[in-house]
């Protein structure tokens, strides 16, 4: 772990949670990952593709799209609940 400017250093949690600033949205989003690797997983068994470098890369931007679309919509979706619309409502419009 590298230390910051600041002179601390903060744990992958500490940074994880900082970074979605609840652990509830933290666990969501986390939790879409391996639903994403499933499909991974199943289109390169399908095409018999081999799981190279490029493969890797694909992965990794896989998931950092995923992370940003998942997160966009839990925000999306708490400000259509804070304007006191139902939350089966702002989850259909998300």
């Amino acid at each position: 772990m590298f230390p910051s400017r600041s002179g601390f250093e903060l744990s992958d949690r500490r940074q994880k949670f900082v970074l979605f600033k609840s652990i509830k949205k933290m666990l969501l989003i986390l939790f879409c990952l391996p639903f994403a690797a499933v499909g991974v997983a199943a289109a390169l068994l399908l095409t018999d593709t081999p799981f190279t470098f490029m493969g890797i890369v694909g992965v990794v931007g896989l998931m950092g799209m995923l992370i940003r679309k998942c997160k966009q919509m839990a925000l999306q979706n708490n400000a259509k609940m804070q304007n006191s619309q139902l939350s089966i409502e702002a989850a259909e419009h998300a």
